[in-house]
């Protein structure tokens, strides 16, 4: 999702973690949490700046514990539940101790629009 922040927003505040800021869908203001982590890219035109960022990755694929928080339960509910729903469908890193390096299609685990 691409968020333009330029014109129209209220209530701009920088958190340690994550920023948040009042936006107008439709008339309605609403108020969005966006973690710092969540964030790929940035780029200013008024100066023709931009910035994009990546995590690193340690061997397992996942990023390093130091470098992403994770903050509310949900997330880890998620991650709960996309593990459940490997070791259902056969896939136990126990059984495949051999095998490593491998690449996983998370197109299962996508909401389909």
């Amino acid at each position: 999702m691409t968020i333009v922040i330029q014109h129209s927003y209220w209530d701009l505040e920088a958190g340690e973690t994550a920023f948040e800021v009042d936006l107008s869908f439709n008339d309605i203001r609403e108020r969005l949490r966006i973690p710092y982590t969540a964030i790929q890219a940035f780029f200013d035109p008024s100066v023709k700046f931009g910035l994009q960022f990546e995590v690193a990755l340690e061997e397992h694929g996942f990023p390093d514990e130091d470098d992403v928080r994770l903050e509310e339960q949900d997330n880890l509910e998620e991650i709960g539940s996309a593990s459940s729903a490997a070791s259902a469908s056969g896939e136990s890193s126990e059984e495949d101790g051999a095998k490593s390096g491998e690449v996983v299609s998370l197109d299962s685990f996508r909401k389909k629009k």
